[in-house]
């Protein structure tokens, strides 16, 4: 029986959406004969031809799927909504398939199967989870119901998504007094009078790309404006939103129903219980006692750290009490008065092209990583997307990364880590990794350099871990290599523990160096910048807090919100608890949440906290007084890496460092004791 061999790379050439569904939609029902057939003549290549017919399947679609988030439009849309539906009734066909849910089973029970590989019996270990989850192990009505829900929750999260972006893309305001944008950056004036002139209109014209949000709460002086902003930020995809088309609630409302009946038809109490059926985390109640216990800490000091910048505000003219669009200003004055330490000086420190470069010489001296440039590589925008080829200590070839680092009309918000194809080695067929790295960062104006905030450099450090996880596993089943297998409350540790090299001196002696002189950051700005990180630490804390909260409490539910109102009494409620900053009257910020309603972080978003645990740990065991040690990097390489999915994610920390996490560091980076 011949399987299919995966595409080496992504096919972004030549690209037409419906030619692309059309052709995935073929390759779907030869997969399922692919499987009838093996099950029925080659049984013992169970393994071997499940991997491979998933992982081309996966690389071929991996390009519409990245399509439909940085360059959107219509027919990639639709094309994208109608592969989905297909691949998520595929996948379901696999998780309830009878046939190979028997031959795993048989598979785990073999008297040979201890001597196997660690990665195919973590892969059969998968399996057979998935299985259940899958309801394979239900009698046949419940199956369709399982089959039913799955689907319809995946068109509800596209649905989600899309309309987020949607309502993101329909704002903006025109400005035409400057007095308005007193305060911005020059760059970033520059760039909103760019778009001004674009649209033929005179002065300024915002938008909610993230990086002018961050910009205009910052630094804007004028209020107003800075409430306008923030009002539509915040109101985003909502009923209050001035285009209410785009509302999220209703979407809502039936994910979390659908998600409830999905828990309950497969035997569990909650959708929070489901969910955590692979993670670190015995139990939602474990995961809510860990919340609970951090927010007990947090919140003192986050209340005292939230007076003092009333107080901070009061003598800088402000008359009343801080409103949520005033926090964000009056912080970053208060930075600057107690450290010396200005954002926006702190920008000229970091080019963009140096501050790569000093992250490919990171790699290099941390993990032996080369890097080399791809200029023929087909790709999705001409200027904004830049490949590297990775090539291991020895020179061999270890995978493609592709960079889209810029805002723009149809990319989503955020940045984020996506697979575009997985190492594979199994059945005489070998192929590299690939992953691509998104972000939204500020667009510099035409002629001008891209100068990067410091905030901007800790994303690119920790997606940039998230690469590296992917790209440097050894194991050649895609099903457990790399991020794939991962229990979902570990898989931020190595990004989080990359955003170390952003703060330590010698990460900054490779990262930073000023636009026009090429001279080093000074001593005192990288002292004062490291002292500057638990500066409101326990406001960004409490705010982590009420988003892990809302997303467990509202997902361990005994039934499910059935409005809205609901859903933000659950809120109302985590904010009692652990919030300390005022709230709008316009806020609607779970219409946004796009972790939980569109991405993986259902029921999951106390994963950053709990991965962060490992990861201010882990980044200790990097650090030896001013320098780093690269034994760390050898060290991580050949456990986290190098095993992936393969092995459980508590026994990898425990060899990368010799012993258990210890939690001390977290609350120190925050300025917690």
């Amino acid at each position: 029986m011949r399987v299919p061999k995966p595409p080496d790379a992504p096919a972004f050439d030549d690209f037409e959406p419906e030619a692309v569904a059309a052709g995935l939609e073929r390759r779907i029902g030869r997969a399922r004969e692919q499987i009838e057939e093996m099950l029925a003549q080659e049984p013992q290549a169970l393994i071997p031809t499940l991997e491979l017919i998933g992982e081309d399947l996966d690389r071929r679609f991996a390009p519409l799927r990245h399509l439909n988030s940085v360059a959107s439009t219509e027919e990639v849309r639709k094309a994208y909504e109608k592969t989905l539906a297909l691949f998520t009734d595929y996948d379901t066909w696999l998780g309830q398939h009878q046939g190979l849910y028997s031959a795993f089973k048989t598979l785990s029970e073999s008297k040979d199967f201890p001597a196997r590989p660690q990665a195919e019996q973590a892969l059969v270990k998968h399996a057979l989870t998935g299985f259940h989850l899958s309801g394979a192990d239900l009698p046949d009505a419940r199956r369709e119901e399982v089959r039913g829900l799955l689907a319809r929750l995946s068109k509800l999260g596209n649905r989600f998504e899309t309309q987020l972006l949607d309502a993101t893309e329909a704002w903006n305001l025109h400005v035409s007094d400057e007095a308005q944008c007193a305060g911005l950056p020059e760059t970033v004036t520059a760039l909103l009078g760019e778009r001004a002139r674009e649209k033929r209109l005179d002065g300024w014209l915002l938008t909610l790309d993230p990086g002018v949000v961050d910009a205009v709460l910052t630094h804007a002086q004028d209020r107003a404006l800075r409430r306008s902003v923030y009002e539509a930020w915040t109101s985003r995809a909502s009923e209050s939103d001035a285009h209410a088309e785009h509302d999220n609630a209703p979407v809502i409302v039936e994910l979390l129903a659908a998600r409830h009946q999905l828990a309950r038809t497969l035997g569990y109490d909650n959708f929070a219980e489901y969910a955590l059926v692979e993670r670190m985390a015995d139990s939602a109640a474990e995961v809510a006692a860990f919340l609970h216990d951090l927010a007990r800490r947090a919140r003192p000091r986050a209340q005292e750290e939230f007076v003092e910048l009333g107080r901070f505000a009061g003598e800088c003219g402000l008359d009343g009490p801080l409103a949520p669009w005033d926090i964000g200003y009056y912080s970053e004055k208060l930075r600057k008065a107690r450290y010396g330490l200005d954002r926006e000086r702190l920008r000229r420190y970091f080019p963009l092209e140096h501050v790569l470069a000093g992250l490919r010489n990171l790699f290099r001296e941390l993990y032996g990583l080369r890097f080399r440039d791809v200029e023929d590589a087909p790709v999705w925008h001409s200027t904004d997307v830049h490949v590297w080829e990775l090539a291991d200590a020895e020179g061999q070839p270890a995978g493609r990364l592709y960079l889209d680092l810029y805002a723009r009309p149809g990319k989503r918000a955020g940045a984020w880590m996506d697979e575009g194809g997985h190492r594979l080695d199994l059945a005489g067929v070998k192929r590299r990794p690939t992953a691509f790295l998104t972000a939204n960062f500020l667009r510099p104006a035409q002629g001008k350099p891209s100068l990067l905030a410091h905030d901007d450099v800790v994303t690119l450090c920790h997606e940039l871990g998230h690469c590296l996880h992917h790209l440097l596993t050894q194991v050649g089943y895609p099903s457990v290599g790399g991020i794939s297998g991962v229990e979902w409350d570990a898989v931020e540790f190595p990004s989080q523990l990359h955003e170390g090299f952003a703060w330590h001196p010698a990460g900054l002696s490779l990262l930073a160096a000023d636009v026009d002189s090429g001279e080093a950051m000074p001593g005192e700005l990288i002292e004062a910048l490291d002292k500057s990180r638990s500066f409101h630490g326990a406001l960004r804390l409490v705010r982590q807090l009420e988003f892990a909260l809302f997303d467990l409490e509202l997902h361990r539910l005994a039934q499910p919100a059935t409005d809205i109102g609901e859903v933000r009494r659950v809120l109302g409620s985590v904010r009692q608890e652990v919030r300390v900053t005022p709230v709008a009257d316009c806020d609607r910020f779970e219409c946004g949440f796009s972790h939980i309603f569109a991405g993986g972080y259902a029921a999951g978003y106390y994963s950053y906290l709990w991965a962060e645990v490992m990861a201010r740990d882990g980044f200790a065991a990097f650090t030896n007084g001013a320098d780093l040690c690269a034994d760390a990097g050898q060290r991580l390489a050949a456990t986290t890496y190098a095993d992936g999915g393969s092995r459980p994610a508590r026994e990898l920390f425990h060899d990368f460092r010799d012993r258990d996490p210890d939690p001390a560091a977290l609350l120190a980076t925050y300025g917690i004791s």
